[in-house]
């Protein structure tokens, strides 16, 4: 089992110098050091542990490159290798100092949680690589000059020499060539037993290459591998000329040449160039080398076909490349940036955009190094890193920003938000058209398409969604993302596609906007103008942009709901004659409703709605009750329920009823009281059904606290009947609680009803007429007394007021009914009673009239004629007959009137 001290041990003893860094930027504080490094370093582990790195080595000129690195790490998780950096060392065995090459690593090491706990830097010198580069050079060099030499020579080279008369048969080897095959006896092989020193197919080409010399009286120049009397091997160098005569070949002489050390060198230059393309090729970037006047590039790694398309072949074939590829908009700035900063001979980092082969976009990050040579720029040499998803990103959050900002202003439209949204998304990707569709009622609608054709938006507005209803229509159905690659060969776009080719869109990418509750409110669009499946970059993208888009709409129709909601709440209050007010009793400021000002008869523009104001403003008979009624809740925190009245500028005498609620902070101090009031002027003479009322009003006080976040409790919590139903088609389409108690259905029932419902069948004409009327007096109100039936049949007269309003985007009226059925009756009662009363003053006035006149007469007859002879038994019969109808009627009157008392006790 390996144990920590283990793993510290062989660190230490690792041969590459190496140290550990924390992630903490930009300090970078060391934390443990090899040997290896000390000894590179000239420092004491001491003198580096605990430090930050660049405190350790304040007078490193590649500090700037160091930190870049150091930083790129953190920024990408991933190893970063550094430009190889020249260093002076002074070695332990000399006195003076020698450049030294080394490349830096820089490695992060991950924790579970996927976060960078340790930096790895390591070190490796790479000077004998660098100066084999140089002795690469060198030796071709030589190599051109020795072959040319070699060439002036008849090739004929001074190490080891032979010669074989052919006539005689005789072999000749010089000292020089016995030392090359380790040959010690004395006795020379002969020519066909010199093959035996090269095998296999070494052995071929030296036979086949000496007679064809000694056929064809040809010279010859090969390198073979030969095996010595000793039996090991190496690299030979054979040339050989022939002697002619008389047209025969009579001599072959020649060089042997011993090659082993150069094939050895030359082998470890091709090794050494092939571990350098390598880990060239290795690189997370383009490398790449240029010349510094023409800009002409001499070298691209292979890593350029796997970021932008291109082969190294093909990049090369053309001087001005690069140039050529730049996307237009960026190419001045870019090529102008780059030649400034040659001429300058300053190394500088700039990014740009390049048009891959397939024709997308790419963000390129260039690190450029200046190579000079004399004081003037030679060769350029760099690295492009693919920035395109991090630009995207970064974009793409000020894009978000901006419109997020704008969404919030009241002024913009939405309409205006949406396009300047998918204008942002289409510089982002400019072969990219975006669309938004609103989905309403099972279709769509275009809502923004900034770059489609109109003749396309057109053709496909109120299409309806469905399975199979292109990408849009079809991601609306089944409320999830879809993918068309192809819209020529998808069968979800089979009856569509004509309407999409046409303007050459061939693929479409589609994302459903879906609300808190689950339905789709919009679906975002993509058009491409060639067959494409998105990349993983573009995937996050479109994510991204559903998930902001949702967040502005959503935000957008909540702050429509409560802009109806607020004018159904201030039409409300104007119907009802009730206001709520707040008090901020911290600061004495005092917040009235717009309803609550019409009460109180004051314009908002001239009054201050303070405590005191207020106080100035009740009635004086009622300023000291009202006060000790307000500091009472102040100590006690209890609700309040009382009646005031108020004195408007006018000199006109309102009678209210208000309701208060005390706020407390943790300490359970006052800090807010909140009430509202309802004017019972009118309905003063009504007490008996508003104290009825006030109990309902007091059990909803509770839900009045909520008004700061539902401006609908107002029409809710109004004490009289309240709905609101559309003009079209007359349905409800809200009612309050007071109307739900009062009519007897429930909300269910009166949102499946109509208003026609509720009244009698009988007066469906005169509604019908009342409605007609309505409409053409072009969305004003109407008031009026009518007749409805509750739900138990019971026919009621009300009185109703009502307002024109939009709600939920429909032509709507709010209606505010008061019953007054009993006031009715009541009236109706004083008007019969009125006329039995009438029908007595008659009788009085008449019938009476006419047998008490009788009597009267007959008894002015009596006395005048006392004494007379004349029938007064007759004139006594016709006095009693009078005085009996005069009973009669008097009875008739008294049971009248008797009848009236039972009614009116009744």
């Amino acid at each position: 089992m390996i144990n920590d001290t283990h793993l510290y041990k062989i660190f230490s003893a690792l041969p590459v110098p190496t140290l550990v860094l924390l992630p903490d930027a930009p300090v970078f504080t060391i934390i443990e050091v090899n040997q290896a490094y000390l000894d590179i370093a000239f420092n004491t582990r001491e003198q580096l542990v605990g430090k930050g790195f660049f405190e350790s080595f304040p007078s490193n000129v590649y500090n700037k490159q160091v930190m870049r690195s150091l930083q790129k790490v953190l920024l990408t998780k991933q190893p970063d290798t550094a430009e190889t950096q020249k260093f002076k060392i002074k070695p332990t065995d000399s006195p003076g100092y020698e450049d030294r090459y080394f490349d830096t690593c820089n490695t992060p090491v991950l924790n579970d949680k996927d976060e960078i706990e340790f930096i790895i830097r390591s070190v490796n010198d790479v000077t004998a690589v660098t100066a084999t580069r140089k002795k690469e050079q060198l030796a071709k060099a030589r190599l051109v000059t020795n072959e040319k030499f070699l060439s002036e020579t008849q090739r004929i080279a001074h190490i080891g020499s032979w010669e074989v008369d052919i006539e005689k048969g005789e072999l000749n080897w010089s000292d020089e060539l016995r030392d090359i095959f380790e040959f010690e006896e004395k006795q020379l092989p002969d020519l066909a037993h010199s093959f035996n020193f090269f095998k296999g197919e070494n052995r071929e080409a030296v036979e086949k290459a000496v007679n064809y010399a000694i056929e064809n009286c040809k010279a010859f120049d090969i390198e073979v591998k030969a095996i010595t009397a000793k039996g090991n091997e190496k690299w030979v160098r054979v040339t050989g000329d022939v002697e002619v005569k008389d047209g025969k070949c009579t001599r072959i002489f020649g060089a042997t040449q011993d090659i082993d050390h150069r094939k050895a060198t030359e082998q470890e230059l091709i090794d050494s160039r092939n571990k350098f393309q390598s880990l060239i090729q290795t690189v997370e970037g383009i490398v790449w080398e240029a010349d510094a006047q023409t800009f002409e590039f001499t070298f691209v790694s292979d890593n350029v076909q796997s970021i932008l398309g291109y082969t190294p072949q093909q990049w090369l074939s053309h001087a001005d490349f690069w140039q050529k590829h730049i996307y237009p908009p960026d190419l001045d700035s870019a090529v102008d940036y780059c030649h400034v900063q040659t001429k300058k001979c300053l190394n500088h980092t700039f990014d740009y955009r390049m048009l891959k082969a397939n024709g997308e976009i790419a963000w390129i990050k260039d690190i450029v190094s200046i190579i000079t040579e004399n004081g003037k720029p030679k060769l350029l040499r760099g690295l492009m890193v693919d920035i395109t998803e991090a630009k995207h990103l970064t974009e793409l959050d000020h894009l978000e920003k901006t419109v997020l900002e704008l969404n919030a202003q009241k002024h913009a439209s939405i309409d205006e938000v949406l396009a300047i949204y998918l204008h942002g998304i289409e510089s982002l990707f400019p072969q990219m058209q975006c669309s938004i569709l609103k989905v309403k009622n099972n279709h769509v609608y275009n809502w923004a398409s900034p770059s489609l054709p109109e003749v396309y938006t057109a053709s496909i507005n109120g299409l309806k969604i469905g399975p199979n209803t292109g990408s849009c229509g079809t991601a609306a159905f089944l409320k999830e993302p879809v993918i068309v690659s192809s819209i020529a060969n998808d069968t979800r776009w089979a009856e569509y596609r004509h309407l999409a080719l046409p303007h050459n869109l061939l693929a479409c990418w589609s994302y459903p906007i879906i609300n808190v509750v689950g339905e789709v409110i919009a679906v975002l669009g993509f058009y491409y103008h060639e067959e494409k499946s998105p990349q993983e970059a573009e995937l996050k993208v479109i994510e991204r942009s559903g998930i902001i888009l949702k967040v502005i709409l959503e935000n957008r129709i909540n702050s429509d709901i409560i802009k109806e909601h607020a004018l159904l709440m201030k039409q409300g209050q104007e119907l009802a004659n009730f206001g709520n007010w707040q008090w901020d009793i911290v600061n004495n400021v005092v917040n009235w409703s717009d309803a609550l000002y019409s009460i109180y008869g004051l314009d908002q523009s001239s009054f201050k709605a303070t405590f005191e104001g207020y106080q100035e403003l009740l009635h004086p008979d009622d300023r000291q009750t009202v006060y000790h009624i307000i500091t009472n809740v102040l100590e006690t925190k209890k609700d309040i329920v009382f009646e005031e009245r108020i004195i408007r500028p006018t000199g006109e005498i309102r009678y209210l009823k208000s309701w208060g609620r005390v706020q407390t902070n943790n300490n359970g101090e006052p800090v807010k009281m909140i009430g509202a009031c309802l004017d019972i002027t009118e309905s003063k003479v009504a007490e008996t059904k508003l104290k009825a009322l006030h109990s309902e009003l007091e059990e909803h006080l509770n839900v009045l606290e909520l008004s700061e976040k539902k401006y609908s409790d107002l029409f809710h919590l109004s004490p009289l009947p309240m709905w609101v139903f559309d003009i079209e088609t007359l349905k409800f389409l809200n009612v309050n609680t007071a109307a739900i108690k009062h009519y007897g259905y429930t909300l269910d029932e009166f949102l499946k009803m109509t208003v026609k419902d509720i009244r009698p069948k009988e007066d469906h004409t005169e509604f019908d007429m009342t409605m007609k009327m309505v409409a053409e007096q072009n969305g004003s109100g109407y008031s009026g007394i009518f007749r409805h039936k509750k739900k138990n049949g019971q026919i009621i007269k009300v009185e109703i007021q009502s307002n024109f309003i939009t709600f939920n985007n429909r032509q709507t009226h709010i209606v505010l009914a008061n019953d007054i059925t009993e006031r009715q009756n009541h009236i109706d009662a004083i008007e019969k009673q009125n006329k039995r009363l009438s029908d007595i003053a008659w009788i009085q006035s008449h019938v009476v009239r006419a047998p008490l006149a009788r009597i009267m007469g007959l008894i002015e007859v009596f006395k005048i004629y006392r004494d007379a002879d004349v029938n007064k038994p007759e004139i006594v019969e016709n006095i009693i007959s009078s005085a009996k109808e005069l009973d009669t009627i008097v009875r008739d009157i008294s049971n009248k009137t008797e009848e009236i008392w039972l009614n009116n006790r009744n």
